[in-house]
This record gives structure tokens, sequence and C-alpha cells, in this order.
């Protein structure tokens, strides 16, 4: 047994460990750990696209309020010439009484029209922007030619036909 520590008139001993058929430390496992974890953390970030996943939020959540914008300044006024409102948030079905604050009991429907429609319409904004993206950046075509792999077999291939 290994002794470590002496407080007062006891010795507290630990058994010693062995990690990888060597005798080490319990320091030394969790900083080994540690750093075995930190290497994992590293292989996920690069591997995973958690960082290309990252970027795209963050460019998700600057692009929300363009396209909001352009659905509130630029749409939604065409849809007010079409229906006569720009905004359905009053249109609701009474149930009859009011609650605590003495605001009529309804159903607002009317405002949840409002945000259907605007969903419908970022959603086809952002559709028409992805399809304007992919048209502009078309994929690359794949090439068609052999592998190294399979020239190599080929070459192997020939030279044991002699």
């Amino acid at each position: 047994m290994l002794q470590t520590t002496q407080s007062d008139s006891h010795v507290r001993s630990i058994p010693p460990l062995f990690y990888n058929d060597r005798l080490v430390c319990v320091s030394q496992i969790d900083a080994q750990r540690e750093t075995e974890m930190i290497s994992e953390f590293k292989e996920f970030i690069n591997k995973g696209g958690v960082f290309e996943a990252a970027v795209g939020l963050i460019m998700a959540l600057a692009f929300a309020p363009v396209v909001q914008g352009l659905v509130d300044f630029m749409i939604m006024p065409i849809v007010a010439r079409i229906f006569g409102k720009p905004d359905f948030s009053e249109l609701k079905i009474g149930l009859g009484g009011v609650d605590a604050d003495g605001n009529e009991a309804a159903i607002q429907y009317g405002s949840w029209l409002t945000v259907v429609i605007g969903f419908i319409l970022i959603a086809l904004v952002i559709f028409m922007l992805v399809k304007a993206y992919n048209r502009a950046n078309p994929p690359e075509p794949e090439d068609d030619s052999p592998s190294a792999e399979d020239l190599l077999t080929e070459i192997r291939d020939s030279l044991a036909r002699g």
C-alpha cells in the first residue's frame, strides 16, 4: 500500500492503481482521461460539421430580420390591397363574457391567420432564394475516371498476365 497523507495520529493509505499495465497515481489517470476527452471533442467538432451548423444558424438568425422586413413592408401591403386589411388581428369569434382584466373572451383567429400568412410568405421567399442559389451554383459533375485503386488493380492484373 502507498501512504499518501498523514493527519493527526493515523495514516491514510490507498491501494496502488494500474492503468494500461503501469503503476500510476489517480491524478495521472484524471489528466489522461481529460486529454482523451479533449481529443475526442476536437475530433467531434472537426468531423461532425458542428462548425458549419453553427455558422448556418448564425447566418439564419442574422437573415431572419431581412426576410421579415421583406414580408412586412413589401408583401403584406400587397395582401392588404387584395383583402383590404394588412393585419387580420381584429378578426375574432366572441365567446361572451370578459376575463379578469376586462378583455372580451374571444377566439382570435385573425392573429393566428396573420402569423400563418407571414410564415407561408417567409417560407416562399426562402424557397425562392435557395432555388436561385442552387441555380447560380450548380453541383460539380462527378468524375467518371477510374480511381487510383482501380488503376493499380488494372496494372497488377496486366503484370500478372505477363
